[in-house]
């Protein structure tokens, strides 16, 4: 039987989401309004999501010492993620990537991983699965984009075995 060793000390990715807070100034909020009633089309524009970017690093050159150096990632829900993964590991067998998933599917990823092999660069596929690294050899850095998805706990895992 084949084991994937998937590491990580907390791993917990928490999403959260940001409230906007404005002060009410009765009279100013009354301008407005009456100003704004005269306007034939109100013109709205779309912000676009925040981006966050996060370098997470790889330790180790054993099984024993392999470690991410962050137990904990928060970003705001809905912000544009840009994870730099970078593997400091100087053994050639230091091969890492970063999958995050929806948290307690921990076993279901590592499962996941293994069927997924080689070929797919041991990122399992699943309606669990956020976003995934690619590998990233010792000394190497990759990165990688996603859209964070709503509150909740999630973690992170090097899947590679």
């Amino acid at each position: 039987m084949k084991r994937t060793y998937l590491y990580s000390a907390l791993i917990a990715l928490s999403i959260s989401t940001l409230v906007a807070c404005s002060s009410d100034n009765s009279s100013e909020n009354t301008n407005q309004e009456a100003e704004s009633s005269t306007s034939t089309a109100p013109q709205t524009t779309a912000a676009e999501p925040d981006t966050v970017s996060i370098t997470l690093r790889a330790q180790g050159n054993t099984m024993s010492e392999m470690k991410f150096d962050q137990d904990e990632i928060k970003v705001p829900a809905g912000s544009i993620v840009k994870i730099e993964l970078v593997n400091e590991g100087e053994e050639s067998a230091m091969i890492h990537n970063a999958v995050i998933a929806f948290g307690g599917t921990l076993e279901a990823t590592a499962e996941a991983a293994n069927k997924a092999g080689a070929d797919n660069n041991y990122v399992p596929t699943g309606s669990y699965i956020v976003a995934a690294s690619p590998l990233a050899s010792p000394g190497q850095t990759v990165e990688f984009i996603f859209e964070a998805p709503e509150p909740g706990d999630y973690i992170y895992v090097c899947t590679y075995p």
